[in-house]
């Protein structure tokens, strides 16, 4: 019986990725998201421009969804999110 070796796989998903906002942006476009540093963004693409798609998370507002230059974030590692912060908050 050579069966369920390796089940077929399907396209190969991606996780998708968080990143904290660093600096500011406000968007020129009514396609492009206006950015504040700490905000969190799901990144749903990348381009080889340098513009990224994703959907804003915030909280208790209707979820916003465009394109934003991806120098203006940090993606977050997702080994590192056991909490706490590393270094003062100013």
């Amino acid at each position: 019986k050579k069966k369920d070796v390796e089940a077929p796989k399907a396209a190969p998903r991606i996780k998708p990725e968080i990143a904290t906002v660093t600096t500011a942006y406000n968007a020129v476009t009514a396609d492009q998201l206006s950015l504040s540093p700490g905000q969190l963004i799901l990144v749903k693409r990348k381009h080889p421009d340098g513009w990224w798609e994703g959907e804003l998370q915030a909280r208790g507002k209707k979820r916003q969804s465009g394109l934003f230059p991806g120098n203006h974030v940090k993606i977050l590692d997702r080994k590192a999110s056991g909490g706490g912060t590393s270094g003062p908050v100013s």
